[in-house]
């Protein structure tokens, strides 16, 4: 995003993450994790997912047909043209 890398911490303040694990604690957590979640009811999970999905399902081919639109767009506007020159200049 903007061209550059996030921190895991920023990351997380953008709730672009759940939570940020310290390396040294990393496989500790994951097994908890894991060990949670195979204590779930397994039918229940798939059914909620797949209520999720359908649910979604239109509005994200929706917002998928109109950022193929803005792309092809963007593509053809000087701008681009501009950016892929300057790119290239650098090689």
């Amino acid at each position: 995003m903007f061209n550059r890398k996030f921190t895991a911490q920023e990351a997380f303040e953008r709730n672009l993450l759940t939570q940020v694990v310290p390396d040294a604690q990393f496989q500790t957590r994951v097994s908890e994790v894991l060990l949670e979640i195979s204590k779930l009811p397994k039918e229940s999970l798939l059914e909620s997912k797949r209520a999720l999905r359908e649910s979604e399902r239109d509005i994200l081919k929706q917002v998928n047909k109109k950022e193929v639109d803005i792309l092809v767009g963007r593509w053809s506007s000087q701008e681009f043209v501009r950016v892929i020159m300057d790119f290239w200049k650098k090689k």
